[in-house]
């Protein structure tokens, strides 16, 4: 099997997604002798980057299953691609480690409501909503109060991005809008 594919919960084969990156795209990175030794290597990370999410995707998957760590709901085209999208706990671009233990699988439709700072995850993996989240926003976690984890130390969010994002996006964005959360 090659590394961009996946067993499917189902046992058959099928290939892995990245949203706007296919096969046929891999030489889109392609540099030219014209490419400035700064753009060759902003196109080299990009590159690496994507071929990261994708790996943590298939593992992630292999190892929970391909569905929303936060709704439970499955993103899986039969005989396709999972939609589902690598959300950072503590985003890469505030300084968090690109590991299996600060990434979760996430709904398109979910993925930037806690991005957003609408939802963070506590210590015992319950999941605390603001209290400004607009009601439709609510829905999509399907009744859903607790992140989906295995217990197994090497696949499971680790505390500390869990808390980078509780503290420093959660909390900080209910107090920059005025909005006190009591547990």
């Amino acid at each position: 099997m090659r590394s961009d594919e996946i067993v499917a919960s189902a046992g058959t084969a099928c290939q892995l997604q990245l949203p706007g990156f296919a096969e046929q795209d891999r030489d889109s990175y392609a540099l030219s002798d014209d490419d400035t030794d700064e753009s060759k290597g902003i196109a080299r990370r990009k590159q690496e980057e994507r071929f990261v999410r994708a790996r943590h995707k298939a593992q992630l998957i292999r190892a929970r299953g391909a569905f929303c760590c936060m709704s439970g709901a499955s993103f899986d085209v039969p005989q396709g691609f999972s939609l589902l999208q690598v959300s950072h706990f503590w985003p890469l671009g505030q300084g968090g480690p690109d590991t299996l233990v600060n990434v979760g699988l996430m709904a398109p439709n979910i993925h930037p409501v806690y991005e957003n700072g609408l939802v963070c995850i506590r210590p015992d993996y319950s999941l605390r909503f603001a209290p400004d989240i607009p009601p439709g926003f609510m829905a999509e976690f399907r009744g859903r109060d607790r992140l989906i984890v295995l217990g197994d130390t090497r696949l499971d969010p680790a505390e500390a991005n869990l808390a980078y994002h509780r503290e420093e996006i959660f909390m900080r964005r209910l107090s920059r809008l005025g909005l006190s959360m009591q547990d």
